[in-house]
């Protein structure tokens, strides 16, 4: 059991900072080529490493009957159409706000678990949602949004809805019934999820003007093989074994590192606002890692 959380741990913290990194790296790869066709780049580059390393492990599975509803839900709701919107968000709000808000997802998920699911809301879960929340609030500073920009409106509106799809899809991935390992899943959610952007592209994109160049190569691979590939495999597996509250709370890492990785590539300010809002999300992430009644699934 003790290898087991160690595993679950180590892999939650290394998605932590491939996702955080991914969010200006993600910013760069937009200036190439169109959200929607990003998103399909990614998702392409993600089921092709996936695929690669299954066959080569001979673990590819034709996915059981019993699998369809896990395939589609994570297909398309945490891969499919939670690229395309922060994509799409990306386009009008700065990459390290952007994060902030596809992170809010805590404030969705801990009502539903402790009502439907009868998950616990321990002291230091409590007190890790309250420090989180004010650094939230404090980043997002509702009081400075500038409410008449249409673009930013829109931009803020489809992380939200990004953020609800990442909520209903991380649920139903923890309580959901698996037939088959996660991983075995895995390339054949990339698959769908691919096809169902490709598609939707097809239909509203056409004709996209891409700039193809290293800097869209580059960053389409890291997007895809380490952000999409290994980041959905291993946060597919952790939130099986993890309770929802604990992993979305500890994904609040993500804004955190994403904003700090924003300031170094993309010189996006670090305002002593912003340094304290991370102090507080930080806090809130001590208070989660020290709280010692959360069981590993097994």
């Amino acid at each position: 059991m003790e290898s087991k959380k160690v595993l679950t741990y180590g892999l939650l913290l290394s998605v932590i900072l491939i996702w955080a990194l991914s969010w200006p790296i993600s910013k760069l790869g937009l200036m190439d080529m169109p959200p929607m066709w990003y998103s399909a780049f990614r998702l392409v580059v993600g089921f092709v490493t996936i695929f690669i390393i299954l066959l080569f492990q001979k673990k590819i599975k034709i996915p059981k009957k019993q699998d369809i509803p896990l395939i589609m839900s994570i297909g398309l709701l945490q891969m499919a159409c939670f690229l395309i919107l922060i994509n799409g968000g990306l386009l009008f709000v700065d990459a390290g706000r952007s994060a902030i808000l596809v992170y809010s997802t805590p404030f969705l998920i801990t009502p539903i678990a402790v009502l439907f699911f009868d998950e616990r809301l321990t002291k230091a879960k409590l007190i890790g949602l309250l420090l989180g929340g004010l650094g939230i609030l404090l980043l997002f500073n509702p009081w400075t949004f500038n409410w008449h920009d249409h673009h930013t409106l829109i931009g803020n509106v489809l992380l939200l809805l990004a953020a609800v799809c990442w909520a209903v899809a991380m649920l139903h991935t923890r309580y959901g019934i698996w037939h088959s390992p996660s991983i075995q899943l895995v390339p054949w959610q990339l698959l769908i999820a691919g096809f169902f952007v490709i598609m939707a592209c097809l239909i509203l994109n056409p004709h996209p003007q891409i700039n193809w160049n290293s800097r869209l190569i580059w960053t389409g691979l890291y997007n895809g093989i380490l952000a999409t590939g290994f980041a959905y495999a291993a946060i597919i597996y952790v939130s099986q074994k993890l309770p929802v509250i604990n992993t979305s709370l500890l994904l609040l890492g993500v804004p955190v590192a994403g904003l700090v990785f924003s300031s170094l590539l993309l010189s996006e300010k670090l305002t002593w606002v912003t340094s304290a809002a991370l102090a507080l999300i930080i806090s809130g992430l001590i208070a989660i890692a020290m709280d010692k009644s959360t069981d590993i699934k097994a």
